[in-house]
């Protein structure tokens, strides 16, 4: 069984300051030794870029590489100086406070406070963990290094829940001191993989409907499969994420290595029952993974169509056939560049399924109780033409709002026993079609 596959990489470089420079010497003389600090942090996002250096095929709904810290997270510090743990910061847990929508603080644990001493270097990781220790007699990267190979901070096999899954996103930093403020700029140190299982869908309506959709309902483009389950990725039992993807973290390699899994999916047979299979994917990029880096890959299922049961919806196209049956095209199926197939032969749009809103006499006499329809060429505006009064239908006023006035029906009548047809079609431009 074959299955085609697209690969994409978001990849973030990695900036690590060396032992033998530090970037908190005194500026000018406005800080002293002992001065508090502030804490502030930041964290990369995956930037853009493909396996080869071309642009994107198609750009991810969401494609998971922004990274923000959330209220409660927690980052662990360490301050160095002559080769010794400094002012007993020794993983010193900060947590982080929402202050605002787009701003918050680090808050150490009650009576500890961090200050500034000429020649001290502050380093950081993310996410805190207890019992997390460094060397001080090795340099600032041999720390870092040390920091990936950590047992503690490794990613787990288990990242399904969004808390395993963030617990597994190491990150770290060297602070930067200017004036009263510890800055700390957070680098990914592991790899991610996004696995988007694809299929094709196929709509169809509820059992009582009147209608039938277009195309037999089938979308032409393949969508995210949200049915996937008992999804692995890397041996990596994966976080859902609400776009119908996953993700994992994993350590990056040394030489190219394959993105590989399983998942099931229901496959529903031409006799109405249904079981679950299994696709195996693999898949190996021409790189290894590299830290700070993301790999996207998309499955396609070999199976049929995945049916879903549909409502009308507002937005849906109507069209009518040859011999007077309703066929809909939902709105929320595959356009044909910046409009649908067919549009020119398309009788309206639906405007309202809401029973509160279809409050029209004539359309409730005749059972028309399911949706309302406006042509095409009227929704831009919404009126029969530029004349203003009609002595049996109210005005609509500026201050009104057109979707609670759903009478067209009916008051589309009153004006066509008020005019033959040519009065009519020199009166009201939407007669003219």
């Amino acid at each position: 069984m074959k299955y085609s596959f697209i690969v994409t990489v978001l990849c973030g470089l990695l900036v690590i300051g060396g032992a033998c420079t530090h970037e908190n010497d005194p500026e000018d003389g406005k800080r002293t030794n002992q001065t508090p600090l502030i804490v502030k942090a930041t964290a990369s996002n995956f930037n853009h870029l493909s396996i080869s250096g071309s642009p994107f095929a198609r750009t991810p709904l969401e494609d998971g590489a922004e990274t923000q810290f959330s209220a409660g997270d927690a980052i662990g510090i360490f301050a160095v100086k002559n080769n010794a743990i400094a002012d007993a910061v020794n993983n010193i847990k900060l947590t982080y406070k929402k202050t605002g929508i787009d701003t918050g603080e680090w808050t150490p644990p009650a009576g500890t406070s961090l200050y500034w001493n000429e020649g001290m270097d502050y380093i950081a990781y993310y996410p805190y963990k207890e019992g997390v220790t460094i060397d001080t007699s090795k340099t600032i990267d041999e720390i870092m290094t040390s920091l990936v190979d950590n047992e503690k901070l490794k990613p787990g096999a288990d990242q399904s829940g969004s808390d395993e899954y963030t617990a597994c996103d190491l990150m770290t930093a060297v602070g930067k001191v200017s004036e009263e403020t510890l800055t700390f700029e957070f680098e990914h140190r592991f790899a991610l993989l996004i696995l988007k299982p694809q299929a094709h869908f196929k709509y169809v309506p509820p059992a009582d409907a009147v209608f039938t959709y277009r195309n037999n309902g089938t979308l032409s483009d393949l969508t995210v499969d949200v049915t996937a389950k008992n999804v692995k990725l890397n041996n990596v039992t994966p976080c859902k994420m609400d776009d119908g993807s996953f993700r994992a973290i994993v350590l990056p390699t040394k030489t190219a290595t394959a993105i590989a899994g399983s998942y099931s999916i229901t496959d529903v047979s031409t006799s109405g029952t249904s079981t679950d299979k299994t696709l195996t994917y693999s898949f190996t990029p021409s790189t290894a993974f590299t830290a700070g880096c993301c790999y996207t890959l998309e499955v396609k299922s070999p199976l049929s169509a995945i049916e879903k049961t549909r409502e009308l919806t507002p937005g849906d196209f109507v069209f009518f056939t040859a011999n007077n049956k309703i066929e809909i095209f939902p709105g929320d199926g595959v356009f044909e560049g910046n409009t649908i197939p067919d549009y020119k032969d398309a009788a309206g749009m639906v405007i309202t399924c809401d029973p509160e809103k279809m409050t029209d006499p004539e359309c409730n006499k005749k059972g028309w109780t399911h949706a309302y329809v406006m042509g095409l060429e009227n929704i831009g505006v919404a009126k029969w033409g530029d004349k203003v009064d009609e002595p049996d239908i109210p005005n609509m006023t500026t201050n009104d709002l057109l979707e609670n006035n759903m009478n067209g029906y009916s008051e589309t009548q009153v004006i066509l026993n008020t005019y033959d047809d040519t009065q009519l079609k020199n009166t009201y431009k939407a007669f003219l079609r």
